[in-house]
Order: structure tokens, then C-alpha cells, then sequence
């Protein structure tokens, strides 16, 4: 492997190595990946003062010298050596790599993201990890390193540091400059594996120890290992194991003789930093500058975004202060929910926050009893630097306008528990002039109350909201949010603030009260700088029943309108007689399955798809909300093969994903169709691709196909793609299966052996694609003479 270095060889080294030597000193975004191409400015503008006048020349090997390097950059040759990393969690992991970049603390950076395919969202990413382990060869060359042990910042770095909190300018600093600075680069080569377990999987530390001893034997041990450069499932016991290399020529399947091939064609293997905030002591604005930078690091919001989530970064305090609570118990309406149940009564009062953008909602059971129903609003406590342009108090912004739903509009009704006592009404409340793209101004959320309408026994609740115009903006995207910060089934009444006396009193409420606090779920429903992009404000909300089936939007989900007559009845049966109907009558097979929302990947839905075989690479689907007669048609999915999904423009790809994950976890299912009739289509389906669009999204209670489409995603073993297993287990209730047989029942079925990057482009890559509805001038055809 230290072989003579042939002519061919040398230049290669000799360029990978001037690069290397050029990107020292340079700023550089920690979250992204090790690359050069990730270095901020031009080759060799380094942010950092070295000496430049005493060059002199470095000899590498066998007398061949690398001229003209500056006296401050150091050069050593390294050793190869099999590194492993045992089982280990999330975190620990994270911080390994930390260490290996010289960078403190347990934050993910780009390089950790990257190799284990995690999205960039910590919590979410932890959340889903079990645990993971790391085997590999490093092949480190050389080492280049800044050999000062004291780094000096250029002046015109240190005066470009913004001295107050001002989003745009630390934004842009940022962006130019990065989070830290190159401080050595290692060239050479790796040949890793990374094993990530995934929460799901029931396999015990000691078996993936003994698989990781497996994997060493059969990668670095083997004189004929395969070179896999993408995940596969181990045994399907979800286990992700990911193959990467870098440096050396990729097409030389064995480890040994790719490692001969490491010399001729070296890559950056590793890069070490220093932060740019331990260089700027004294510089009015450090403080401001260290929190923008751990707020980006910790949240990685895309940097074109940063300016806005920074600027969101302000305290948040919740409307009504707890100070400000009623002592005296008001009177208020009421609903009854069976005929000996306790009564909840509902508080009136107007909650508002004037001109300080709102950021989520909550209910809140209160009084001495804890049986009044309140909401409560979260808000900025001041307006961010973005809005103050257009929303300041010297701004006519016109009256505010409460908003609610029609009080005779029964199709939104829903009972609370029995149908002759108290319901609710789950109508979406957005103001009705507000448009995506519309430049003249947009509506917001300043406020809320609830109230009761009197039909006797069957007193229905409803939300007003309060909508306060902020001329000259539109917005971006808007999407409905249905998960809780805190989504524990059952979560105690009251909130943070609640003082330990009122825990007491909580302990010795009656069975009356605790009847009613398993009743109001008083989840926090916001949206934070860990809901990316991190700067979202509340524009609509809706009152939701959860009961049953009906949250998932199955059994029971009927169009509104009047029940069928007896004509429209004949009218059907006489064009089922007379009609030839025959594309229908091509859907041959009905599949139980679950899809995901690209938009906002807290949704997930059970879907029921009913397959028209085209031909053999070509399968359209009619998707419906579930299995009954008057099932609402929610949307089409239509599936190809793998060589069609190959022949697409790459732009297009990006709107599918892969079905492998899907067949082979048990999610696709035959309902009453026996596994072994479905084996031969299960191992095609596992090959193939979808483009699902949602034209009718009854999670979210729409009584009716409202708005633009939504592209679905397919289930997946990581990250947000793990389906929830309250949605897997009503399925396996309703069709008397189980889900986990189905995926040990297919354990033989194989893997595809190539599943493109661009397919489930959200794992990769952390974004996701969605419609808006925008109003454009019409294009005018000449008329008919």
C-alpha cells in the first residue's frame, strides 16, 4: 500500500494534496459533510492569518517534493488501521464523531448525518435509533494541520461580526464564513460500514455485536468482498447497513485491492475545526454571534431560511397570564355528555394578544374543580425584526375580524360521546380572504374564544378566532398541523406554570373532574425552531374529536349532503345494467396499506388501493379512505417498474418513492387474501414505484376535497417514515392479521438490488415537495371566427 509512488499516482496525491493545503484556514459549515467543495470563499482565503513569506518544500515519499508550502502548515504521513466503534446510542455515537472533528459536545454534524442517511433533525432522528455501531478501515496518507497553536482572525472577519442581534447580518455571516474554521485535513482512504438499528427492531445488544462481527468478516477479511455502496436490511429485523467508501477506485469489489488503489486517487477522509467564536474574544456582538451559530447547529435550519428562524428565536409566553385568571368562579355555559355525567362548562372569554404573532394553541381545563374548559394562546412577546416593517403599531393594519363557523351548518357536528348529548363542531377556521402568493396582505391568529350554542341537550362547542391583516406578505406555505407537542395519549390538565398546590388539589379531585380530564386533551399544539423551517405562525385552527376510527379518517367518513333518493337509486341500477363500466371492472386486487404526507410527515393515514393492472410494468390505483361502499375516494397512485422509474427525468423521480420497505415490513397487505397466493406479486411490487397524490385529506377532518393535492410518500424504517403503531394496530384488529407476521413471512423475499437515491427524496436530502394554489392571468385562445 506505500508502494513507490508512480508518476500518474504522484500527480493525483500531489493535487489532492495542494487542495487540501489551500482550505486550511478556511470557514466551514459543520453541517455539512466533509468535502472540500463545502469550504466557504475561494481556494486559499483563509480567514486566519498565517505566514506566507517562508515557503518551503515538503518531501512526501521516495524523494518527491511538494514546493511552495507556506512554514505555518505541517505535513505527516499516517498508518492504516481497522477502527471500531461497539454498539452504541444515538448520542454517543454523535459525539464520536464530534471528537474525530476536534468539535465539542454531542450535536449530530453534517459528516455524522451523512453516513448514517439521518435527516438533520436530532430529536427526531435520536428518537428513532436504537442503537448504532461503526467498522471500517482508514488508510490516512497525510495530514496537513495548521501548526500555530495561536490563530489570529483577519481584521475584516472581526469587524464583520454583527454587533447587535440583527437576523439578517449574523444570517449572512454565517453563510459567508460558515461555524468554523479548517484547522488539518487527512487525505487517503476509508472503507466504513455503519450499522444502524432502528427502535423497532426486538434484536438485543449481544446479536448486533455478533452481526458486527459478521459484517467485519465478510467485508474486510474476504478476498473477494462486495462492494455495496447503499443501505440493505439485515434478515429484516430492522437493521439499516450502510456501505461507503471514499478515496481509491469504487469498482475494485475486493477491500484488499481497492486499498492498493487508495495512492492513485486519495479524497479527504477526515477535516478537524476550530470554532470562530473561541477567535473573536472581545468583539462587541460575540454573545449575539454564539447563539445564532448553536441555534443553527443544533437545528440546521437551510440556510437560506436562516435569517427568518433566527429572527423567530424569540421568548414565547401563553395568553391568558396564569396571574390573570379568574379567582371568582364565572357562570358559563355548559355540555353534558352522557345523562349522569359531569357537566364541563365553557369559558366565554375573548383571549387576545394584539400585534405579537401567536405560535400555537391549547386547551385548559380550570377553576377550583378544573371543570371550566378555557383556550389559551402561546405568542411571541415581541415582533420579530421580519414583521416589523409591516405590522408595527404605527401601522394601519384595519380592524381586526372574528371568524367562526356557520351555527346551522350541522355537517361539521360531531358528538362528544353519545349522539343525543353534547357536540362539537370540527369546521376549519382559516379567514377566507387569505391566499397562498397573495401580495396584498395576508390574516393571522390574534386571538380565540369559545362558545356554545344552545340546542337543548345537544349544546354544540365551538372556536371563534381572531384574524389581524399584515399588509404587504403572503405566505409561503401553510399546512395543518395534528401533532402535540406532548402526544401521550393523556396528558394532565393546566398549564407549566401550575404551582404544586394545584397538583395537590389535582390528586383529591372527585371521580366527577377526573372524568372530564380524560375527556379534554390539553396537548400543546405549537410549532417551534425544531419544526423546520422554524419560523411559523398560526393562521387557522379547528376543534377535533378523537374517537374511535374517525381520527385516521376511516369507518364513518361520508360526504356531506342529502341521503339518497329513491330515483337516484334507480338512476344507478339501471346505468349498472345498461353501461359498460370497463376500466372499473379492470381493478382486480384491493391493498391495505399506510401513507405519509410529504408536506408535513406527522400525518400518516391507513389507505386502501384498488389495483387496474395496465400491463406488467404499469399498475394504476383508485385510493380510497377505507373498504366500505360510501368509502371517500381520497386520491390515485399510479406504479411502474424499476426500468420505467430509470427512464424518468431525474426532476420527476424525485416525486416517487420505493415500495421495497413497504412489501417487506408487512405494511402492503392483501385483506383476506392468503400470503402464499400473494407471494409472486409481493416479489414484483417490491421492485416498483409510486406517485401517490392525496386529493381529499380527511385526517384533517375536511368534510370535503378542499385545497391543493398532497404527494403521499410510502412507509420506511427510519426516521419519520416508521409508521405508527396505533394506525398498524387498528388495521390488524379490522382485518384479524398481524402486520409483524406478515413481515416474517416475507423475510425471503429479496431486497432489490439497486433502489435510487432519488425515490424517498426526504431521506436523503431533508426536503419534500408541495402544491400551491396560485390565482394567474388565464391565457386567451383567438376566438372561433
Amino acid at each position: 500500500m506505500r508502494g513507490n509512488l508512480t508518476v500518474s499516482s504522484s500527480e493525483a496525491l500531489t493535487t489532492t494534496l495542494r487542495n487540501a493545503i489551500q482550505a486550511l484556514g478556511r470557514g466551514f459549515d459543520v453541517t455539512s459533510d466533509v468535502r472540500l467543495l463545502y469550504c466557504k470563499g475561494a481556494p486559499g482565503s483563509r480567514l486566519v492569518r498565517i505566514e506566507e513569506g517562508q515557503n518551503r518544500d515538503l518531501e512526501l515519499s521516495d524523494g518527491y517534493l511538494l514546493p511552495d508550502v507556506p512554514a505555518d502548515i505541517e505535513c505527516s504521513r499516517g498508518s492504516s488501521r481497522l477502527q471500531r466503534i461497539p454498539v452504541c446510542s444515538f448520542h454517543q455515537m454523535a459525539e464520536y464523531f464530534n471528537e474525530r472533528s476536534g468539535v465539542k459536545g454531542n450535536i449530530p454534524l453534517g459528516c455524522f448525518n451523512a453516513m448514517f442517511n439521518y435527516t438533520g433533525s436530532w430529536q427526531v432522528d435520536a428518537a428513532s435509533t436504537k442503537s448504532l455501531a461503526l467498522v471500517g478501515y482508514f488508510i490516512p496518507l497525510y495530514e496537513v494541520k495548521l501548526a500555530k497553536l495561536t490563530l489570529v482572525l483577519r481584521n475584516e472577519i472581526r469587524r464583520a461580526v454583527p454587533s447587535s442581534w440583527d437576523p439578517a447580518s449574523l444570517a449572512s455571516f454565517i453563510e459567508n464564513y460558515g461555524t468554523h474554521i479548517v484547522t488539518s485535513v487527512t487525505i487517503g482512504g476509508r472503507d466504513v460500514v455503519y450499522i444502524r438499528q432502528h427502535q423497532s427492531s426486538p434484536l438485543p445488544v449481544s446479536e448486533i455485536e455478533n452481526y458486527v462481527n459478521d459484517v467485519t468478516e465478510h467485508r474486510f477479511q474476504e478476498a473477494e468482498s462486495q462492494s455495496m455502496t447503499g443501505p440493505f436490511k439485515y434478515k429484516d429485523k430492522d437493521i439499516t447497513v450502510i456501505f461507503r467508501r471514499r478515496g481509491g477506485d469504487d469498482l475494485e469489489q475486493s477491500h484488499a485491492r481497492w486499498a492498493e488503489t487508495v495512492p492513485a486517487a486519495p479524497d479527504i477522509i477526515n477535516m478537524t475545526f476550530t470554532p470562530i467564536v473561541s477567535l473573536l474574544e472581545g468583539v462587541p456582538g460575540l454573545r449575539h454571534l454564539t447563539r445564532a451559530i448553536e441555534l443553527y447547529l443544533e437545528y440546521k435550519p437551510p440556510i437560506e431560511d436562516l435569517q427568518y428562524f433566527l429572527d423567530f428565536q424569540i421568548a414565547r409566553a401563553w395568553a391568558p397570564e396564569q396571574s390573570n385568571l379568574q379567582r371568582k368562579e364565572p357562570v358559563c355555559q355548559s355540555l353534558q355528555f352522557s345523562l349522569m355525567g359531569p357537566k364541563l362548562f365553557i369559558s366565554a372569554d375573548q383571549v387576545t394578544v394584539g400585534r405579537k404573532p401567536v405560535t400555537g394553541l391549547r386547551l385548559s381545563l380550570e377553576g377550583s374543580k378544573l371543570n371550566r374548559l378555557s383556550i389559551h394562546l402561546q405568542h411571541l412577546v415581541s415582533l420579530p425584526k421580519i414583521l416589523q416593517p409591516h405590522w408595527d403599531s404605527h401601522v394601519p393594519i384595519g380592524a381586526p375580524k372574528w371568524q367562526g363557523p356557520e351555527e346551522q351548518d350541522s355537517r361539521w357536528f360531531e358528538p362528544i360521546k353519545w349522539k343525543n348529548f353534547s357536540h362539537v363542531s370540527t369546521s376549519p377556521i382559516e379567514h377566507t380572504e387569505t391566499h397562498i402568493g397573495d401580495l396584498s396582505g395576508v390574516h393571522i391568529v390574534t386571538g380565540a374564544q369559545l362558545g356554545v350554542w344552545d340546542f337543548g341537550s345537544k349544546n354544540v362547542l365551538h372556536l371563534k378566532l381572531l384574524f389581524s391583516k399584515v399588509p404587504g406578505c403572503t405566505i409561503r406555505r401553510s399546512v395543518w398541523d395534528h401533532t402535540p407537542v406532548a402526544s401521550t395519549g393523556r396528558v394532565e390538565p393546566g398549564g407549566p406554570s401550575t404551582s404544586t398546590s394545584t397538583e395537590e388539589k389535582r390528586e383529591d379531585l372527585s371521580g366527577q373532574s377526573g372524568k372530564l380530564a380524560k375527556i379534554v386533551d390539553s396537548s400543546e399544539m405549537l410549532k417551534g425552531p425544531q419544526d423546520l423551517p422554524g419560523h411559523w405562525l398560526v393562521t387557522g385552527a379547528k376543534l377535533g374529536v378523537e374517537k374511535g376510527m374517525a381520527s385516521n379518517g376511516d369507518e364513518g367518513q361520508v360526504a356531506p349532503g342529502d341521503p339518497m333518493t329513491f330515483s337516484s337509486r334507480m338512476i344507478d341500477v339501471g346505468t349498472t345494467i345498461m353501461q359498460r363500466r370497463l376500466p372499473v371492472k379492470q381493478m382486480s386486487s384491493h391493498v391495505s396499506t399506510f401513507a405519509i404526507y410529504g408536506g408535513d410527515m406527522s400525518r400518516q393515514i391507513e389507505t386502501h388501493h384498488y389495483v387496474h393492472r395496465v400491463n406488467d410494468e404499469f399498475l394504476q390505483c383508485a385510493v380510497y379512505a377505507s373498504d366500505r361502499p360510501d368509502a371517500p375516494l381520497i386520491g390515485i397512485e399510479y406504479v411502474i417498474s424499476d426500468r420505467l422509474y430509470e427512464n424518468l427525468p431525474q426532476d420527476e423521480q424525485k416525486l416517487w418513492h420505493s415500495h421495497a420497505y413497504e412489501v417487506k415490513s408487512g405494511s402492503w397487505a392483501y385483506p383476506r387474501l392468503p400470503e402464499v397466493v400473494a407471494a409472486s406479486e409481493l416479489k414484483n411490487i417490491a421492485k416498483t414505484y409510486g406517485k401517490f397524490w392525496c386529493t381529499w385529506q380527511i385526517d384533517r377532518g375536511d368534510k370535503l376535497p378542499m385545497g391543493a393535492p398532497e404527494l403521499m410518500m410510502s412507509p420506511q424504517g427510519v426516521g419519520q417514515g416508521v409508521i405508527r403503531p396505533d394506525l398498524v394496530k387498528i388495521r390488524d384488529e379490522k382485518y384479524n392479521t398481524s402486520t409483524d407476521e406478515l413481515k416474517n413471512q416475507r423475510a425471503e423475499i429479496a431486497e432489490p438490488e439497486w433502489i435510487n437515491p432519488m425515490a424517498d427524496y426526504w431521506k436523503q436530502h431533508g426536503k419534500c415537495f408541495v402544491l400551491d394554489t396560485v390565482t394567474v392571468e388565464m391565457k386567451r385562445n383567438a376566438q372561433f371566427p
